[in-house]
């Protein structure tokens, strides 16, 4: 299948990481993992990645975040960027919190999107055990201060859906299954930073398991220059040299005080809504977007979100087309999914 998403990427994103097989095994300190957590590990199995974890912050060592605690249970993978989108194809049988992270130091700085049906990591719920949270939640931890930025409340039924935690020019949107939930814009946005997966309280316990079949990151390059936005000095009008006869930061394209005037409006162009980085697609939304696992219902349909001054009304995202085209990405994963989920065996 590789060829295929190769050829189906849009040239506007540029992948940073794309993973459809996670390998056998640990995964801390193997191909760019890096774990968060420590007493359980995330393993891959039969092309998964498992969190083998179903500890909360009481069962943990540690307090607060970046302290090795439980709710530290990411996996980050290398590469660093500020524009761009993470997302993951995953499935649980548990009922907690799983999601992906932005922007991480590497500690305790970063973005947090998950969704939940059960007990969320702090601040939402304190105990291991609490049962009361359902719905999609935007975090940002900053140096170890967490706060809720955004949370649509709402029952999520299925196993399998996808999940895209994107930041464009200050603003964070969260997707699920091609529908977007929250929108939010930070008006401090964090630095660059890498991003992962995450899971919270949720994995190989009672018999319950939490995986990802797919993930990846791709930066944003709205003016398909081949400049990531992260770098490029005008990101509204293509200009692969990157020309700035004033050196002033702003390329001649964009520049009105440039020889010959520029017309693109300075660097922070207007937000892009790409393609899902992970080879299954309909993450970026639009009418492509797709519901792994059947129909779903859309339990947030009637809902309008507003959250940082920004408003959300659960309508599809206008983003452009996938990365995959709609019959390859039904076919693999109505393979994937249509066996039952392996769970990995420990001794």
């Amino acid at each position: 299948m590789w060829w295929i998403l190769v050829a189906m990427a849009r040239a506007e994103d540029v992948i940073l990481w794309r993973v459809e097989d996670f390998g056998e095994g640990v995964m801390d300190g193997r191909d760019g993992w890096e774990a968060g957590y420590g007493a359980d590990p995330w393993w891959g199995e039969a092309g998964r990645a498992f969190s083998l974890t179903d500890d909360g912050v009481l069962d943990s060592d540690g307090e607060g975040w970046g302290s090795g605690w439980a709710a530290d249970n990411w996996l980050l993978q290398e590469g660093a960027f500020t524009d761009g989108a993470v997302e993951g194809d995953y499935g649980t049988e548990d009922d907690d919190s799983i999601g992906l992270v932005l922007g991480h130091d590497g500690e305790a700085t970063f973005y947090l999107a998950y969704a939940c049906q059960g007990a969320a990591p702090p601040p939402l719920t304190e105990s291991s055990y609490d049962d009361e949270v359902q719905g999609v939640i935007l975090m940002r931890v900053d140096a170890g201060v967490a706060e809720v930025i955004g949370q649509a409340d709402g029952d999520i039924p299925g196993e399998a859906h996808t999940l895209r935690l994107e930041r464009d020019d200050g603003v964070l949107r969260v997707l699920l299954d091609g529908v977007e939930r929250l929108v939010y814009e930070d008006p401090s946005p964090l630095p660059r930073g890498r991003s992962g997966l995450y899971a919270y309280n949720a994995g190989e316990g009672d018999d319950s398991s939490t995986w990802f079949d797919a993930a990846g990151a791709a930066q944003f390059d709205g003016d398909a220059d081949g400049v990531v936005d992260d770098d490029d000095n005008c990101e509204t009008v293509a200009n692969p040299n990157q020309p700035d006869a004033d050196a002033d930061g702003v390329g001649d394209a964009c520049d009105p005080d440039a020889p010959g005037g520029g017309t693109g409006g300075g660097t922070g162009g207007g937000t892009t809504t790409g393609g899902g980085p992970t080879g299954g697609g309909g993450g970026g939304g639009g009418s492509s977007g797709t519901t792994p696992g059947g129909d779903l219902a859309d339990p947030f349909a009637d809902e309008k979100i507003v959250v940082g001054g920004c408003t959300c009304n659960g309508a599809p995202n206008g983003g452009a087309g996938p990365w995959l085209g709609l019959a390859a990405l039904a076919w693999l994963r109505r393979q994937r999914r249509s066996e039952s989920a392996s769970r990995p065996t420990r001794s």
